[in-house]
């Protein structure tokens, strides 16, 4: 009732806390539960009085202290002309076992998804040095020589000196090439001059292949940003580039890069034909699934939005190397 006395319980009721009749005669509701959940149990009874109804997780606590989860639903009645709450408690326990073995599997996936995405990185590195160090240095390599055959040769063959001639030809765009692919790999300005240098060239490089205006703001520096971090958040605008230049149908896309004392901020705006939520539902939808994972594995966060006609906003935010509640973590 409305002063916290029971009127009336089940054998059930005894048998989890372990009390007699008479005890539980005597026993406020609030008496049964885990402290950490007192309060919030107290302020759930209250709404059931106030609102008809209300449901509640919490541990119920035993005379021996076996603690047992419940969830419990209340409604309010009238018995005897007193307004009071009548509540059925249903055993969770294996729902929370399987809650949490769920949490830990995921957050097991989460550490295998950060390793393999790191290796990934370094892969990419380690392919781009290769080829730019071995491959180059041979390219280069055969392009003096040709040079040199071409001078030694004069006019005296000038079949194989056409030969030559056709051969230089094609050293020169597979050595830019090349360079591409590196490039493509691991951008050498992410590392060397950090990531607003990459992006507004990543941009740049998206407006010349598709032909959609781009532009770059860039306020405040990226200088809080780690080597992981910038990694993550260009990855992340090259996937939503990606997706504007397969999906949106747009013709300008607008780029914000702001780096605050705490974090960093990246909005990619495009005036296609907007992102829905049943897009982003969709089972393929795994880019964005992919933008999410990456941010989360430093506490980021990434929101996708869009309208229909009026184009799709997708907003990272990353926090810094200096972030407090790293720190504190840490």
């Amino acid at each position: 009732d409305r002063e916290g006395r029971f009127v009336l319980w089940n054998e059930n009721l005894e048998t989890v806390t372990g009390y007699s009749t008479a005890e539980m005669a005597l026993r406020n509701p609030i008496d049964n539960v885990a402290d950490e959940h007192k309060e919030y149990v107290a302020q759930r009874i209250r709404l059931v009085f106030e609102n008809g109804s209300a449901d509640a997780e919490c541990a119920i606590i035993s005379r021996t202290g076996v603690r047992t989860p419940f969830y419990v639903n209340g409604r309010r009645i009238v018995i005897d002309g007193r307004e009071c709450v009548v509540g059925m408690g249903i055993e969770v326990t294996r729902r929370k076992k399987a809650e949490q073995q769920l949490e830990f599997t995921t957050s097991q996936l989460r550490a295998l998804t950060a390793r393999l995405q790191s290796a990934r990185e370094e892969e990419r590195t380690r392919i781009a040095r290769e080829i730019h160090d071995v491959l180059g240095q041979a390219l280069t390599g055969l392009k003096f020589d040709l040079a040199w055959l071409a001078k030694k040769m004069g006019g005296e063959h000038p079949v194989w000196t056409k030969k030559i001639g056709e051969m230089g030809k094609l050293v020169d765009p597979t050595i830019e090439r090349m360079r591409q692919l590196c490039t493509e790999l691991r951008p050498g300005l992410l590392d060397d001059l950090g990531l607003r240098a990459a992006i507004e060239w990543q941009a740049e490089e998206f407006q010349t292949r598709t032909g959609i205006a781009t532009k770059v703001i860039a306020a405040g520096g990226d200088r809080m940003i780690d080597g992981e971090r910038s990694t993550a958040v260009f990855r992340i605008f090259q996937e939503a580039l990606t997706n504007v230049a397969r999906h949106a149908d747009a013709t300008r896309v607008r780029i914000e890069l702001k780096g605050g004392t705490e974090e960093v901020e990246l909005i990619v705006r495009d005036n296609g034909r907007g992102v829905t939520s049943a897009d982003l539902a969709r089972p393929e939808s795994l880019g964005t699934l992919g933008m999410r994972e990456r941010v989360r594995l430093f506490g980021g966060e990434v929101r996708i939005t869009g309208e229909p006609g009026a184009g799709t906003i997708v907003q990272v935010t990353m926090p810094g190397r200096f972030h407090p509640q790293e720190q504190n973590a840490r």
